[in-house]
């Protein structure tokens, strides 16, 4: 199972670093076609996980920045 869930075109180390969070999902290292289809999910499940984390992981540290920044009145002109 695990040769069958690596991806075609990344080395063998790819899938771990993912796995221990040392390295972020691309359109490089989404799953292979069978695995995919086997567990039955879409084409870039992965993907849009990983961007809903990164997003989250930004948002967090950005925590309290967006209050302190004034809203650009456009119709002032």
């Amino acid at each position: 199972m695990k040769r069958s869930l690596s991806c075609e075109s990344c080395p063998p180390s790819t899938p771990g670093e993912i796995a221990h969070g040392k390295r972020a999902t691309s359109a490089d290292t989404d799953p292979r076609p069978r695995p995919r289809r086997y567990l039955g999910l879409s084409h870039g499940y992965w993907l849009r996980g990983q961007a809903r984390y990164d997003t989250g992981r930004a948002q967090s540290a950005m925590a309290g920045v967006p209050a302190r920044i004034r809203r650009c009145d456009a119709t002032a002109a």
